[in-house]
């Protein structure tokens, strides 16, 4: 049997609700979820399904999920007690935590893993101070504040740019603004800062240290000179650059050309 109700707004008090985004310890939040739209909320009985149509909104603490359409699968226990399992969005969807936002076509949560996947056209990750886009997916693993973009990704934070066909990265708050933590980056990888260009087919950001490493193929770019090698260490704070020739005993080059008047 499926109830239709049209109304602005329900509030459903679940059992297992979904976590927050922004939530990084483990152990169930009991806080209620409210999910209201503009057309119609249905509770479809057979299905397990609640279906919210027409600006959908779904909100817990500081988390919220926008799309056209939201459908919650829940399953019920045996003293009638409801616990949402899965939340799709499809259409437009938006999920805001504190000042992250992630937007695409469609998304999964999985409320017991935390996870979240996000597909569509234009992906795309904003927060205070760094932007991430992608062509293909977004993965997010709530709890532990993990991030997975595949197909061109880039990521922009302040004068940095990361570009790679797959990207994992982990994240950290200070003064409630998100930044970038650390991230493993493989496939066509290059970062480009105000001064030099560097590349490579696999690299490693230290968020912390501001340490990028980089394997396989290297270059690095300054004006017109270049740097080739096997694996670098770049020091964002120092400006250092360090090149590595192969086991093989390839040697590291540099071609450098003198400024004209």
């Amino acid at each position: 049997m499926t109830y239709h109700f049209f109304l602005i707004t329900a509030v459903l008090s679940l059992l297992c609700p979904l976590s927050s985004l922004a939530q990084t310890k483990t152990g169930t939040d009991n806080s209620p979820i409210k999910i209201s739209a503009d057309q119609t909320l249905e509770w479809h009985r057979d299905k397990k399904q609640y279906i919210a149509n027409g600006n959908a909104i779904a909100t817990q603490d500081d988390t919220t999920i926008k799309a056209d359409k939201l459908t919650a699968h829940y399953i019920s226990s045996p003293q009638e007690k409801t616990q949402i399992t899965e939340i799709i969005a499809d259409g437009n969807v938006i999920i805001t935590t504190r000042d992250t936002v992630i937007s695409g076509d469609k998304a999964v949560y999985r409320v017991q893993d935390a996870y979240a996947k996000v597909t569509g056209d234009s992906l795309k990750l904003t927060s205070e101070k760094m932007l991430v886009e992608a062509s293909d997916t977004f993965e997010y693993w709530t709890e532990e504040q993990k991030f997975k973009a595949t197909g061109d990704t880039k990521i922009v934070e302040e004068t940095r740019t990361l570009t790679a066909d797959e990207v994992t990265a982990w994240f950290t708050e200070v003064k409630s603004e998100t930044s970038l933590k650390e991230a493993n980056a493989f496939g066509h990888v290059m970062i480009t800062t105000q001064n030099d260009t560097a590349s490579g087919n696999e690299g490693h950001y230290d968020g912390l240290k501001e340490i990028i490493t980089l394997k396989g193929a290297v270059k690095i770019l300054r004006d017109q000179n270049i740097l080739n090698g096997d694996r670098a260490i770049v020091n964002l704070k120092t400006g250092l650059s360090q090149l590595f020739g192969d086991e093989s005993g390839k040697r590291v080059t540099g071609t450098f050309f003198p400024k004209k008047d």
